[in-house]
């Protein structure tokens, strides 16, 4: 509280006083999870504020084009890549601040399960491409049967009867490719 006296030149006095409160303002923070190409990019809010409460939200998704004003959004980003999303929270006693943090969509594995093939009974080949996905990734091939090993790139193969295989990869981000 701040107390003012005034005096004029009669000598009389007048007192005022005026109390400023200090807010806290919202401490921003935020998760993301879903950064595959193709995928919904989830955002979810975790902003703290001490007291009061958060009125708004205002997110700012990087590309140019995205925005929120949910507290937990979701984006489906156009292309792989790294954007600066940023969010604004405002709280219900006008106190604002931000976060902005690197966002990076991951691109698919690419898979390649090789090219249609004829054989003869009992002769065998294996399956894929060259390679089939990059390091680190994990294979799975469907259905298992006939087949050396679903979980390599290049699994070998002895059908007995015409059949079709399935190659689904996943890279180290989590991003699957069929």
């Amino acid at each position: 509280k701040y107390f003012v006296t005034i005096t004029d030149l009669k000598g009389c006095t007048a007192l005022d006083s005026v109390i400023v409160n200090v807010n806290p303002i919202p401490i921003v923070d935020f998760d993301v999870n879903g950064t595959c190409d193709g995928d919904f990019t989830g955002f979810t809010d975790l902003t703290t504020i001490n007291t009061g409460t958060i009125l708004s939200w205002s997110w700012d998704f990087g590309d140019g084009v995205g925005t929120s004003s949910l507290q937990t959004a979701a984006y489906q980003y156009q292309n792989p890549g790294t954007y600066s999303v940023k969010l604004i929270v405002t709280s219900i006693l006008g106190c604002i601040d931000s976060l902005t943090k690197d966002v990076t969509v991951n691109a698919l594995p690419l898979t390649d399960a090789g090219t249609d093939q004829n054989i003869c009974l009992n002769d065998s080949l294996f399956l894929g491409g060259n390679p089939t996905g990059p390091i680190g990734s994990i294979y799975s091939w469907s259905p298992a049967i006939s087949l050396s090993d679903v979980t390599v790139a290049n699994p070998k193969a002895k059908p007995l009867s015409t059949i079709s295989y399935y190659l689904s990869v996943t890279d180290v981000n989590g991003c699957i490719n069929y």
